[in-house]
């Protein structure tokens, strides 16, 4: 092999030398004719560059490759195959060397082997003993890993490490490429840090050897480095290549140490050599002087003034004490490190007192010390001189430097502060009383709103508890409406009055409701399209019994055709209602009300978006007026003029909101000796210029149509409701009396069960498996929305359509329910029509299901995506049957086994399904399977029947020809059409 690029020659013995080049491993061995160099190993390992070898104490030879890892080659005079072991990085193996590339390999004091990479140090943890071998076994050998990985200050700077170094107190000297050298305490873990900032000439270091007096010699790519580590305090001497070193520039590990003492550094210009006590220090002390002072990058000379009134008067370096003004503090100091041996390398050291803790060296070529705004205040500058031999000056120069507070910080202005203080400490507690006043005021404030937010919050919550009762009112009377001929008609007008009364309390109750939903901001407005003049009408019907109680005439003032205009008619009916109501409290008996609508044009020029015309509808009610003082509060929450007043007073200002949620406008005007008018004003936009917005998922009840004789009249009935005692209807429902109620009406014509709660009713749907399932939402141990979503997550129950029948009307509820599964949702109270016919649409449903399947002739052969859970659980049991529809033995009772249900729940799912038994259903199946093989005409009708699980020939004969409608062998023979 050519040798080049030798990196490492290990000496065994005065006539054995190891060498290290590019192209491999070189054995150098001293003959009698000469010196003879033998290439080492046949393995192509072997052509690696070799960086570095080390013979342990049993002769084994440890080398350092550039791509191959560690090698370890056993004692060559006992391993004469040259048998190695390598050891290489391994991503996978925390314990493996941590890089390929491997730089240095050092023994330790205490045995302990270290070997320097490109990426990191590593401890070679294993037993020694396994070293002394004859190549037959590998050692074991893990590594543990030091890296930097972090910057916490207690690992590896750099990972790269040129150079393993153990010093006298056997700490561990690690030579990096860019980290300066780092220190390892052993015991501990930990490294501390030499750098260029410690005095070092450079980052790179290549390599560190101790002389006989064990100081130490660093080789860098920056010169040469002493580190006196014996004296009292180790500094760094560095030299160059004007001190005669080859050059400035070293190579990694080329050092040596000879037996007498004597040290060698290669370089790039060869090497240099020289005794370490040869070398004498110049014992010479440099001189240390101040120079020039520096304001803001300008020199001061001594007589020039600084400010106005502040002069040096002498030299710097005469001067002891410098008075510098506040705006003056960002100054330099100049100081002179007198030493002429090698004036580039002399240094000055400096501390300021009264800001610094901690001595600073810089080089004396950079002749300033600089400062950058420093505090006023009084601080002392101690400096002294460094040779370029580390010889420091003797004499310490201290410079005291008091810098002035600024204007505002002097006595008089202090005083002044002082008066000032106390003047705004009288004023502070004198606006700390008015603000405790206004505190109390405020404390006041709140009270009442809280107590006002308490009277909302326990209105609502009797609003609330109130449906159900009102449900159970509503509910039976609009039965007995339904069912009025069974009735004395002289009865018929009491009933038509209770059932307008109860509807106004259920109003009522709703205001309540909505205004607790306006004080959280979480009332909507649902804007559409309706004629205003017949919302009026409506709403005045309701108020019949009120004049005829008292004697009071309501007259309207509308316009004969109808008015459609863009609003939330709901919204604009408690509007209405609330108008009327306070009307007839506050008129006399045998006076009149009067209740006008106008259209009114915008005085205002109308801008884009504006309406153009305003609808102004006036409630005039003869009477007494209002105190001006009652005017500007009559809208107020919870203000009545007296506390004999009827109503809870929150009636007009819930009307006031609402008017402007619709962007108009409401006020109260008094006529003196006449009476007191109410007028709304809302924006008008022709109907044909509207474009309505309603918001998804928005549910509009409808409305029951009254005209002016009171007479409520009912759109469509039960009548077409046809009695089935075979649906089964699950009723779970907390109140006893509404459920009772629901299964008295319910029970005509279905067959009713009934649950007391959601838990009850779970376990109840799970047994009957019933056809329909009506639940309230607010129940114990199980609510509505839980019990629903487990119906619909469990196969036995997921078909059953379910009615949600609750008190909670708000839109986020009748979302929470439709998601939970539910198919309807009617909120109390209700319409027993509107419940009749949601059951009976629902049932119409399950008749259509029960007609897709059987079109299809109940297979799933659709897209797996989107299936319902009823299709999974009919393509399981197909799929069952195609498996098994060969065994005559196959029957309900092993299907419902595989299914893991039992037969009766079996039974009721799939009648429920498809609206056949499971006996059936598997007959079916039998049959379709069979038509399937008759139009293939490979098989006799035996043999299909046969296949088809059918053991009797005559009854697949019989069964065939009652299901299609002719015989197995006809639709063979002829393929008659079959529907």
């Amino acid at each position: 092999k050519t040798i080049s690029g030798v990196w490492d020659i290990t000496r065994q013995t005065d006539s054995l030398f190891w060498v290290g080049h590019n192209s491999g491993l070189l054995k150098l061995e001293k003959e009698k004719s000469g010196w003879k160099t033998t290439p080492v190993g046949n393995d192509v390992i072997f052509d690696d560059t070799f960086r570095k070898i080390l013979i342990d104490k049993y002769d084994n030879l440890w080398c350092g490759t550039m791509k191959n890892g560690l090698l370890f080659i056993p004692n060559p005079s006992k391993n004469q195959t040259l048998e190695y072991y390598q050891y290489k990085f391994d991503k996978n193996i925390n314990s493996s060397l941590s890089d390929n590339v491997v730089i240095d390999i050092k023994i330790d004091s205490q045995q302990h082997l270290w070997v320097g990479t490109g990426n990191g140090l590593n401890l070679a943890i294993g037993n020694t003993n396994d070293w002394e071998n004859r190549g037959t076994d590998r050692p074991n050998i893990e590594f543990k890993r030091y890296m930097g990985r972090s910057n916490s200050g207690k690992n590896l700077n750099n990972n790269e490490i040129n150079c393993i170094f153990e010093n006298s107190d056997q700490t561990l000297w690690v030579a990096t490429q860019g980290g300066g050298i780092n220190k390892l305490n052993v015991e501990t873990g930990e490294f501390t840090y030499f750098t260029k900032d410690d005095g070092l000439p450079g980052n790179d270091i290549l390599g560190i050897v101790a002389d006989k007096n064990n100081n130490l010699w660093i080789s860098t790519e920056k010169g040469l480095a002493f580190y006196n580590q014996e004296s009292e305090s180790p500094t760094f001497t560095n030299y160059s290549s004007s001190d005669g070193l080859q050059s400035d520039v070293f190579l990694i590990n080329a050092l040596h140490k000879s037996d007498k003492g004597r040290l060698f550094f290669g370089g790039e210009n060869g090497f240099t050599s020289f005794s370490p006590e040869k070398i004498v220090l110049n014992s010479i002390k440099p001189n240390t002087i101040f120079t020039h002072l520096k304001i803001y990058n300008q020199i001061i000379n001594t007589g020039d003034t600084i400010g106005k009134k502040f002069i040096l008067h002498h030299t710097l370096n005469e001067t002891s004490n410098l008075l510098l003004p506040f705006r003056k503090n960002t100054f330099s100091v100049g100081v002179a490190a007198l030493h002429y041996q090698l004036p580039e390398r002399n240094k000055i050291a400096y501390i300021l007192e009264g800001y610094d803790n901690e001595w600073h060296t810089i080089p004396a070529s950079q002749q300033y010390i600089n400062f950058t705004m420093l505090p006023f205040g009084e601080y002392r500058l101690k400096v002294y001189a460094i040779s370029s031999d580390n010889i420091p000056d003797d004499e310490i120069r201290v410079l005291l430097i008091k810098i002035m507070p600024p204007w505002y910080r002097g006595k008089y202005l202090i005083a002044l502060y002082l008066i000032i203080g106390l003047l705004l400490i009288t004023f502070s507690v004198l606006l700390l009383v008015n603000r405790q006043k206004q505190l109390y005021q405020q404390r006041l404030y709140d009270i009442n709103l809280d107590n006002n937010e308490s009277k909302m919050v326990f209105l609502a919550n009797i609003a609330h508890e109130l449906r159900t009762p009102i449900s159970l009112i509503v509910s039976p009377i609009e039965d007995m409406i339904i069912n009025k001929s069974e009735l004395d008609s002289k009865w018929h007008n009491h009933i038509y009055l209770m059932h307008r009364n109860a509807n106004y309390i259920m109003k009522l109750i709703n205001q309540i409701i909505d205004f607790r939903k306006l004080d959280a901001g979480k009332l909507k407005l649902n804007m559409h399209n309706d004629d205003i003049v017949r919302l009026i009408n409506d709403v005045s019907v309701n108020f019949k019994a009120f004049e005829t109680r008292d004697n009071i005439k309501l007259i309207l003032q509308l316009p004969s055709d109808p008015l459609i205009v863009y609003i939330d008619s709901q919204m604009i009916e408690e509007v209405l209602y609330n108008l009327l109501s306070n009307a007839f409290k506050h008129t006399p008996k045998e006076h009149n009300i009067y209740l006008s609508l106008s259209v009114d044009a915008n005085n205002n020029a109308p801008q884009e978006g504006q309406a153009d015309h305003f609808l102004k509808i006036t409630v005039f009610n003869e009477g007494e007026t209002i105190p001006e003082a009652d005017q500007d509060r009559i809208f107020e929450r919870f203000f009545k003029a007296s506390e004999s007043a009827e109503g809870a007073g929150i009636g007009l200002s819930f009307a006031k909101s609402l008017v402007e949620m619709h962007q108009g406008k409401i006020w109260v005007e008094c006529a003196e000796g006449r009476g007191v008018m109410f007028h709304v004003l809302l924006p008008y936009v022709k109907a044909d210029t509207i474009e309505t917005d309603v918001q998804d998922g928005e549910i509009f009840k409808e409305k029951k149509l009254l005209d002016r004789t009171g007479i409520m009249r009912y759109d469509g009935g039960t009548d077409n409701i046809l009695p089935d005692k075979l649906t089964k209807i699950l009723i779970v429902e907390d109140n006893e009396d509404l459920r009772k109620f629901l299964v008295d009406i319910l029970s005509r014509a279905y067959t009713c069960y009934e649950a007391q709660n959601g838990d009850v009713g779970l376990k109840l749907a799970l047994e009957i498996v019933p056809d329909i399932i009506i639940t309230d939402v607010i129940m114990p141990k199980l609510d509505g929305y839980e019990l629903v979503q487990k119906l619909k997550e469990e196969i036995r129950t997921c078909h059953i359509p379910v009615i949600m029948l609750t008190a909670k009307n708000a839109n986020e509820h009748i979302v929470s329910g439709y998601k939970s599964g539910a198919d309807a949702y009617i909120t109390k109270p209700f319409d027993t029509n509107v419940l009749l016919s949601h059951i009976a649409r629902l049932i119409k449903n399950r008749e259509l299901i029960h007609q897709k399947y059987k079109q299809q002739n109940f297979m799933v052969e659709i897209s797996t995506q989107n299936l319902t859970r009823d299709d999974v659980f009919l393509k399981k049991v197909k799929l069952l049957l195609d498996k098994n529809i060969d065994k005559p033995d196959f029957n309900v009772k092993e299907l419902s086994v595989d299914l893991k249900m039992s037969t009766t729940q079996l039974y009721r799912k799939i009648k429920g399904l498809t609206n056949y038994s499971p006996v059936e259903f598997l007959r079916i199946s039998r049959l379709h399977k069979a038509h399937d093989l008759l139009i293939q005409k490979n098989y006799s009708i035996k043999e299909v029947s046969f296949l088809t699980g059918f053991n009797n020939l005559s009854y697949f004969v019989k069964c065939f020809r009652e299901y299609f409608g002719v015989t197995p062998a006809s639709f063979r023979d002829k393929m008659w059409p079959i529907e």
